[in-house]
């Protein structure tokens, strides 16, 4: 909650496409944490890591394309 309120209050500073993508990072955070720290996917098929390759990256490209939509 503290986090959201942050995050409103942030909005007339940052504008609310940068806002956006802020708040919107936090899933990338918890799938480093999946990926690197708990290591959920240790034991999955061979081309599951082509598939975590893809997801962090369209993922992060989709975030930096929403906040450079402000400009």
């Amino acid at each position: 909650m503290i986090g959201m309120v942050i995050s409103f209050m942030a909005i007339p500073k940052a504008g609310p496409t940068i806002s956006y993508a802020l708040t919107n990072g936090a899933p990338v955070v918890a799938m480093f944490w999946g990926v690197f720290v708990w290591k959920e996917f240790k034991g999955a098929p061979k081309g599951t890591n082509v598939l975590l390759t893809a997801m962090f990256s369209l993922f992060i490209i989709g975030l930096i394309i929403i906040t450079m939509s402000k400009i």
